[in-house]
């Protein structure tokens, strides 16, 4: 069964949920995690492609948009609608759906700010009503 990770920022951080995402992405490749994060739509992904490109100065975070880039050597995978394939082990979703290949992943992280709580919580209730054990980490 997919594990479920929530990372809630507090109403004070001064990140975003596409920053945390960053820092979740940097954090997962450092141990060897091959990650598909799915956009809610294609400027979305644009965004964040852009975002991890500059990220942090010192270092440096492989990855493309799906489609675009040669996937075998892309660890970080950035997509929307669709699956990725079978050879990434997590999935960051920052789409406000739930979406449908989510269970092919050992871990789903959803990251979670101040302007998309609400769909959080749906989120939340919905893995929650299907027995998933679920996770939450409150960051500031």
């Amino acid at each position: 069964m997919t594990r479920i990770d929530f990372y809630i920022l507090s109403a004070q951080a001064t990140d975003d949920r596409f920053a945390l995402t960053c820092r979740i992405v940097e954090k997962a490749l450092s141990q060897q995690h091959r990650l598909f994060i799915h956009s809610e739509h294609f400027s979305q992904a644009k965004q964040l492609n852009q975002l991890l490109w500059s990220f942090r100065g010192a270092s440096f975070i492989p990855h493309g948009l799906l489609g675009k880039v040669e996937q075998k050597i892309n660890p970080v995978l950035i997509g929307c609608g669709t699956d990725a394939g079978q050879e990434f082990d997590i999935l960051i979703n920052l789409d406000t759906k739930i979406p449908a290949f989510f269970n092919q992943f050992e871990r789903l992280i959803v990251p979670i700010d101040y302007k998309n709580q609400d769909v959080g919580r749906e989120h939340y209730r919905f893995f929650r009503d299907r027995g998933y054990n679920l996770k939450t980490y409150k960051l500031t």
